[in-house]
């Protein structure tokens, strides 16, 4: 027997589609040992990562609300108390953040989530964490496509260095010859 929502949670229903209309990924928490203080300290940390945030919702109205956005969940790891952090532009720093508040808090867990569409298992979300953000990552490769062009500057200043003070002694032996 469907039951009807009331409106308290049409309204719930309305502002995570929103939420996930906006989300590059999610995450899903368990949250279940931590206390109202832990939990809001934890969504203070998502919301300094970055562009995130974490809110606690039931599961049944995540799962309408994520099956009416068209957004992929395994449905199977919306099972006890679940915390979904949603991402809105770069996940890493996000999950960074998570994953080290979970190093002082080893009573919750990921669950799993999704990243551009893409289900991933907890080992998959843990394993993001380990990437460096996106400015790192662009950083690095300008550092790898630079070095070519350094040592190939190094080695025609080089050439031209030995090309000058060839000239140089050349000069000086002319000089003296005549």
């Amino acid at each position: 027997m469907n039951q009807i929502p009331t409106p308290q949670k049409l309204k719930i229903i309305e502002e995570t589609q929103e939420k996930l209309k906006r989300i590059t990924g999610y995450v899903l928490v368990d949250y279940r040992g931590l206390t109202v203080a832990q939990i809001s300290q934890l969504r203070r940390n998502m919301r300094k990562a970055g562009d995130s945030e974490l809110s606690v919702i039931k599961n049944t109205l995540f799962r309408k609300a994520a099956k009416e956005t068209g957004v992929n969940v395994d449905t199977s790891l919306l099972e006890g108390p679940t915390a979904v952090l949603f991402t809105y532009e770069e996940p890493m720093e996000p999950i960074k953040a998570l994953t080290a508040f979970m190093k002082d808090h080893p009573n919750i867990a990921i669950k799993g989530g999704a990243f551009e569409q893409s289900l991933l298992s907890a080992d998959q979300v843990r394993a993001l964490s380990k990437i460096p953000a996106k400015p790192v990552l662009q950083g690095q490769l300008a550092g790898v496509l630079q070095a070519p062009m350094s040592q190939m500057a190094g080695g025609l200043n080089a050439l031209l260095s030995q090309m000058a003070r060839l000239l140089q002694a050349h000069a000086e032996k002319q000089g003296a010859t005549a």
